[in-house]
């Protein structure tokens, strides 16, 4: 699977994601928390302009996330 197919598996069990840019943790789109979401076509579009976006995942609402970096 390729990060598109687990953004979007993401948003299939209501998780709301979000592209970073690649190599990086920053936001690949200007106000993140609003338009974070689970809409398949919004991610489809997204993972289409860079496929090496990582995935950011909206917190809140009792979703968590744990950032493990292996460096």
């Amino acid at each position: 699977m390729n990060k598109r197919d687990y953004a979007l598996k993401y948003a299939g069990l209501g998780i709301r994601v979000f592209p970073i840019k690649p190599q990086s943790k920053l936001p690949a789109v200007d106000n993140w928390p609003d338009l974070a979401t689970t809409d398949k076509a919004t991610i489809e579009r997204w993972w289409t302009i860079d496929e090496n976006y990582n995935i950011g995942v909206a917190t809140g609402n009792g979703v968590i996330a744990i950032d493990a970096d292996t460096k």
